[in-house]
């Protein structure tokens, strides 16, 4: 340390024992800034004297230096060594046990921050030192009540932190705890259960088997406290329930049976409704915990929920129905109140592991119905606490269904039926006088219905809108707010015409919640306007309602210091007033139009002012501001915000494509300039938009192509056509202007010879040029598309140098596009030869290039192409060229079938579905996957018939095969998804394939499965179950072989590529909703299989560890031992200095690998006290390149 710094700090210590108090307090203060200053290296003098100071101090008279040393401890004892650390904890525990009483709370206190604040590598010492106090005056009969109690809370801290750093004592502590259970004082026992608790986390299976037991006996006994031991069970449930689950035939049964029955008029008293509680809490845990193995007890335990969740045995629900019949006001003013009645802790409890148990997907069947019924008719509970668990219960309810309402049909419908009850009970409460908590809870669950019952609640309206306009009328804004809500929700979800009659006292309500002082409730009044004037805007009510909510909205608009909020939902109601209602505003449509422009200007507001005009400009002219914003649009492209350039470039496109007046040349000159910068070619999202926009002016204005401008922007687009790239939309909008400039009097041939001048490009990058000339050809003149379509017929004929080949492909790949949509060769045969040749070059690309060509050709005009490629398959010749040709040209067909008779298209690829060349197969099985879509029933047919027994395992490849080319054709949606369930076919290939010995079969079927859990995981999802015990079975295929390579031989694994497809399929499921269905037992082996294999498999197993670390935690839970034994070997491999290039980099990155999943496992708290990764840990922190890589991981995650 530099000397002055450690001259600093003594003063200061010096100064902490003072006589006057807010000096020792000051320097104490300012003792904590200077430790917590960077990496502080104290030495052993100065921590002695530091410590000591420290320690003195929680002695003080004053409370204040006291509270400050406290937290100076927290921080000293990360800056000394371990063992003054330690010395200090010792002192402490000294102190609690033989200190002033006065000052025992202040000792325990700072014990208990030390152990907060130190680090996890001086646990042992530290944590040894506390348990050698502590333990010996546990063993002591004579302890005092009040210091026992804090010893234990201190220790259960201790366990929490670092119990698998005293497992030695374990047995000891257990051994006391078991005994300390009897004693006669209650804050003993309770804490001691608190200790039971934080124990069971970390002691070995051996002691909590013993511990279970020892519980067991005592309550079959009966001698003891039944009430502490079932607290003690319950307690161990919700800290470990986890690793009860081996002892559930021994708990389960004594938890039902202490529960009793509901009826039991013996039991209906204080002491057996905590007792429920408790056992009902664990039941809870339970389900949380392991569901899975709770499942032999459900039936059982939903059986004993039913009962209490209606349990209320001093209260008669059937005169509340008459009081609520009578007078709603009534039942509020003589709610049933009794300060000593506590059933209504079991009914909580109850409806609490209720919708645990029911939310889960598995759960879903029969009992829901029951379970749902019940709770529906608890919507009369009588206790506020209850009544709002039952509201969030129906609200997570309703959430799984809306989630799973595909699957579970019957269980929707059984709920659906059950909305005219659920609106009846439930409503009165917004008119009586419940809690704000109960008729939030009210409202969010009325929101779920009306959003699983989208557009079908209309019935109710007369019912629902007095009362949720009565609730607006309450003074409490959160209230206020939830009500909004759910009023926007219905009227955006149903016809405007069941609206109207609410339509009056909705506007008043609406108008003076605007004028209300909370900005949320402010904004969402403006956002209920936006969704009111699509509901008059048909209808006779415009007139009258119209002026009245643009009187609400403009204050708003014109008020520059309002919140944002607020500001950004008055710009969107204005927007939509002026869009739908214009006629109706009494010519005040300019003064919004300006106020608009003007908010253009403003940083804050003028993306949400820029949505709004757009908006507008579709339905009214904008004359008023049109130049004005489109000059205050072109400056903002010069912003560096790529999404503020996104939405300037959609408003312009809008604004110019809009009604009024023309723009005024030079402005669009100005505005051309800024939008050409952005066609470089860096960002393609933005080219498309620039690209829009000056097809927008073109389309819209009188603007001639010859000028300067069109022609830079025509040598970007140039530019653009030509890199490699460009995909997707922004090829498609470079297509559309190529398409566009044609109309004009542009020189065809001179942009076609500029695109052509491309000598240096890749394959995939000529066809797009080939896409843009097509398009230049499409609405140029007939003698211009002459001249193209000649000059690549030329060069087809003259080309035979290989140095000119791309010059070649292009030509081929010119004339297929052109041909896709045109006549080439009126007679076909004179264009034959062109192709053909080209199928017997020794290029593979000039061969593909020629199939793509011949493939496109085929079009209703040219069916002579369509007889080569038959002639071809028929004949033997060019097959897989022949092959590739036939896939282009089904492509093509997509839109229109003119294919020919479904029989010899079919007979054709059977004959060659069965072929030894695995290329030839992969063709088919693309053509059969295209196919599908215009000839959906002949092929499902046909792809049944080749998984069939009789077929050849190479016929039943390509089948398999087929189904995965099928689902990545682009298609229409609508469409797509028949075509694919038909061929789905409740998963019978797939099943009958993963059972399939040829384990080339096994794979394709793995990866199309993959596929279909990509793509379409609700189509899975009822079959994922029978197909994930399939793919286990793909987890050990091995099929080793020995190579002989002459001086030695080599052992080859053919069953690596099933497995890795196997392993794909399950990090696959995890991320869909499919893996809810699972049991872990499935992941469990997953995990076993996936580390014991090779190291890419391994590292295939880390990702998806990682994943169910964040979607099924409990799975990684039980699996610790496994997979830390596995890690410890991984990050423990030795990286060599022989080791070079490719092997050490798949070295790192199988310690990288390794390192993720103990950084995504450190987010589960239950992983987190597990005694052997606190020891992995603690052995990473001790080696410096593990530790950096690690840190590298940790700072990776930090940041998304």
């Amino acid at each position: 340390m530099e000397r002055g710094r450690e001259e600093l700090i003594l003063r200061l210590v010096e100064k902490s024992s003072t006589f006057d108090k807010d000096e020792r307090y000051m320097a104490t203060s300012d003792l904590c800034g200077e430790l917590s200053k960077g990496s502080v290296e104290l030495g052993s003098q100065l921590e002695i004297k530091v410590c000591t100071a420290i320690l003195n101090q929680l002695n003080d008279t004053s409370n204040d230096v006291q509270s400050i040393a406290v937290k100076c401890l927290g921080i000293l004892v990360t800056k000394v060594s371990d063992r003054q650390a330690a010395d200090i904890a010792g002192k402490l525990c000294d102190l609690i046990l033989h200190g002033q009483e006065e000052l025992h709370d202040i000792y325990t206190i700072g014990i208990k921050t030390i152990l907060a604040d130190i680090d996890i590598s001086a646990g042992v010492l530290l944590s040894k030192t506390i348990s050698a106090q502590f333990l010996y005056h546990l063993s002591r009969s004579d302890s005092e009540t009040r210091i026992k109690a804090d010893i234990l809370d201190t220790v259960s801290d201790v366990f929490r932190r670092f119990g698998n750093c005293i497992a030695s004592d374990h047995e000891t502590y257990l051994k006391l705890f078991l005994t300390d259970l009897n004693d006669p004082s209650y804050l003993i026992r309770k804490r001691t259960i608190q200790c039971i608790g934080t124990l069971g986390l970390v002691i070995s299976d051996e002691l909590l088997a013993h511990l279970i037991d020892r519980l067991g006996k005592r309550i079959g006994s009966g001698n003891s406290d039944m009430q502490t031991l079932i607290q003690t069970i319950g307690t161990l449930s919700r800290t470990c329930g986890h690793r009860l689950s081996a002892h559930f035939d021994t708990i389960i049964p004594l938890l039902i049976q202490f529960c009793g029955n509901a009826d039991d008029t013996s039991m209906q008293n204080g002491n057996s409704d905590e007792l429920r509680e408790n056992c009902i809490q664990a039941f809870e845990s339970f389900f949380t915990n392991c569901h899975e193995q709770l499942s032999n007890f459900t039936t059982d335990i939903i059986t004993v929920l039913l009962q209490f969740i209606s349990y209320d045995p001093n209260y008669n629900y059937e005169d509340e129905d008459e009081e609520m019949n009578d007078s709603e006001e009534e039942f509020s003013e003589q709610e049933y109140s009794d300060d000593d009645d506590t059933s209504w802790k079991v009914r909580r409890a109850s409806v609490r592991v209720l919708i645990v148990a029911m939310t889960r997907p598995e759960s879903f069947g029969s009992i829901q119905t029951r379970v749902m019924e019940q709770l529906i008719d608890r919507l009369k509970e009588r206790e506020e606490n209850v009544r709002v668990d039952v509201f969030r219960a129906l609200l997570q309810f309703i959430i799984a269904l809306h989630t799973l309402s595909n699957r579970n049909v019957q269980v929707v419908d059984s709920f659906r039926q059950q909305i005219q009850t659920i609106i009846s009970y439930s409503t009165r409460y917004l008119t009586v006088k419940t809690s704000i908590a109960c008729r939030r809870a009210l409202l969010q669950m009325l929101c779920e219905v009306a959003h699983l019952n989208s557009g079908q609640l209309s019935c109710h309206f007369e019912v629902l809108f007095p009362k949720l306009l009565h609730a607006l009328e309450d003074k409490h804004t959160e209230l206020k707010l939830e009500t909004l809500t759910l009023l926007r929700l219905l009227i955006d979800t149903h016809n405007p015409e069941s609206v109207y009659e609410f339509i009056p006292q909705i506007v008043c309500h609406c108008v003076d919640c605007v004028q209300k002082e909370w900005y949320k409730v402010v904004a969402k009044a403006l956002e209920l306007i936006q969704s009111l004037v699509r509901v008059i805007e048909n209808s006779q009510l415009a007139s009258t309602y119209a002026p009245l909510l643009l009187d609400a909205v403009l204050p708003h608009l014109e008020t520059k210091d309002t919140d944002q909020e607020i500001k950004e939902a008055a710009i969107h109601a204005a927007g939509r007033l002026l869009r739908s209602l214009s006629g109706e505003l009494g010519g005040r449509e300019q003064e919004i139009l300006l106020v608009l422009s003007d908010l253009l200007k403003n940083e804050n507001t003028r993306i949400h002012a820029m949505k709004a005009i757009a908006s507008i400009s579709e339905s009214i002219d904008i004359s008023a501001i049109k130049s004005d914003v489109v000059k205050n649009l072109a400056l903002l492209l010069r912003q560096q915000s790529r999404t503020l350039k996104q939405i300037v470039l959609q408003t312009l496109i809008q604004v110019i494509c809009s009604k009024g007046a023309a723009l005024d040349h030079g402005l669009l000159e100005i505005t051309l300039t800024e939008a050409c910068v952005l066609l470089n070619g860096s960002d393609f999202q933005l080219c498309r938009l620039a690209i829009e926009f000056v097809c927008a002016i073109m389309r819209t204005t009188s603007i001639h192509v010859d000028e300067i401008m069109f022609q830079r922007i025509l040598e970007h687009c140039l530019q653009l056509a030509k890199t490699n790239t460009l995909q997707d939309e922004c090829l498609d909008a470079v297509e559309r202007y190529f398409t566009q400039i044609a109309k004009f009097s542009v020189c065809v041939p001179k942009v076609f010879e500029a695109l052509c001048d491309s000598p240096d490009v890749s394959k995939q990058t000529l066809i797009h040029i080939a896409r843009c000339v097509a398009a230049l050809c499409a609405n140029c003149s007939e003698s211009d598309r002459s001249f193209v379509v000649q000059s690549c017929l030329q060069q087809l004929d003259t080309a035979h140098d290989a140095s000119n080949e791309k010059n070649t492909m292009l030509a081929l790949f010119c004339i297929g596009e052109i041909g896709r949509n045109c006549v080439i060769w009126k007679n076909f045969e004179n264009g034959k030869e062109s192709i053909f040749r080209y199928f017997t070059k020794e290029s593979e690309e000039m061969k593909t290039a020629a199939a793509f060509t011949l493939g496109n050709l085929c079009n209703p005009h040219n069916r002579g192409c369509l007889e080569l490629i038959w002639s071809q398959l028929e004949g033997n010749e060019h097959t897989y060229l022949a092959l590739c040709a036939l896939r282009q040209a089904i492509g093509n067909c997509l839109n229109g079938d003119w294919m020919g008779p479904s029989a010899r298209i079919l007979a054709i690829l059977k004959r060659w579905s069965d072929s030894e060349e695995e290329g030839i197969r992969n063709m088919v099985a693309e053509c059969l996957g295209k196919l599908v879509f215009i000839r959906t029933s002949d092929t499902v047919k046909y792809l049944e018939e080749m998984n069939g027994k009789d077929a050849s395992n190479r016929a039943r490849w390509t089948a398999i095969t087929a189904l995965r080319a099928a689902i990545t054709i682009p298609c229409v949606e609508e469409k797509h998804a028949a075509v694919i369930q038909a061929v789905f076919c409740e998963a019978k290939p797939l099943r009958t394939a993963l059972n399939d010995e040829d384990f080339l079969i096994c794979r394709a079927a793995l990866m199309t499965l993959n596929a279909f859990l990509h793509h379409y995981p609700d189509l899975v999802y009822d079959y994922v179950k029978d197909l994930m015990e399939r793919v286990l079975r793909t987890l050990t295929v091995k099929c080793e072989r020995v190579v002989d390579l002459g001086p030695f031989k080599h052992k080859v694994d053919d069953g690596v590529a099933v497995r890795k497809a196997g392993f794909l399929c399950v990090e696959t499921v995890l991320t869909t909703q499919a893996h809810n269905v699972l049991d872990c037992s499935v992941f469990d082996s997953v995990i076993e299989q996936g580390l014991s294999d090779q190291e890419d498999i391994q590292m295939q197993c880390h990702g998806i560890i990682s994943k169910l670390c964040q979607v099924k935690p409990i799975c990684v839970v039980q699996s610790v031992p496994v997979i830390l034994t596995a890690l410890r070997k991984t990050i423990n491999k030795n990286v060599t200095e022989d080791q070079v290039g490719t092997q050490l980099e798949r070295t790192r990155d199988a310690i990288r690998s390794a390192l993720r999943v103990l950084e995504g496992m450190r987010q589960i708290s239950e992983v987190n006290k597990h005694v052997q990764f606190v020891t992995v840990m603690e052995d990473l922190t001790k080696k410096p390149q593990l530790r950096v890589m690690y840190d590298a991981i940790q700072k990776e995650r930090s940041n998304g």
